[in-house]
């Protein structure tokens, strides 16, 4: 996958390259009809650590997408009816991949199925940590929100922080 991968997890196949030890993240019960893509392994433990008893039954983490991509994957599981919701977490496309995404979402979403974008890199600081991070180049955010929408996905939105003092 590339750099800043940490691994996959696939519980139908029952392969775990997370190396995250069971006690810190235990995989038990039912698989859930979720598949999480990230390009952050450290996004991924940190989501699974707080989705308790939800076991998603795939999680891929793609790093810099040296290799296969976000929209690869999402083409790859959109053939897998099992899966109810995909969670993305994207800080960037790798060159063309946005449109093979992008029609991937719609044929997911067209069948009933849902999917959640967040989409870093969405301001200027994020975007450097983003091309920091893996080298993402984030592109333009609001172009993709917008043909995200278009596509069917749900885009997560900006949560603000509070003011200072108020």
């Amino acid at each position: 996958n590339g750099g800043n991968c940490l691994g996959i997890r696939s519980r139908p196949g029952r392969v775990d390259t997370l190396f995250i030890p069971r006690w810190k993240l235990p995989a038990g019960g039912r698989a859930a009809p979720i598949a999480l893509i990230t390009g952050s392994g450290a996004f991924a433990v940190t989501r699974l650590s707080r989705l308790g008893r939800i076991d998603p039954r795939y999680v891929v983490t793609v790093g810099n997408q040296m290799d296969l991509t976000v929209g690869d994957y999402l083409t790859y599981f959109a053939d897998d009816p099992t899966i109810r919701v995909f969670g993305i977490y994207v800080e960037g496309f790798a060159q063309l991949d946005g449109a093979r995404f992008l029609e991937a979402a719609a044929r997911v979403t067209a069948e009933g199925r849902s999917i959640v974008l967040y989409r870093a890199g969405r301001t200027l600081a994020g975007a450097r940590a983003s091309a920091s991070h893996t080298a993402a180049i984030a592109g333009d955010a609001t172009v993709t929100r917008e043909l995200a929408r278009v596509a069917g996905v749900l885009v997560a939105a900006l949560r603000r922080a509070p003011a200072i003092g108020g």
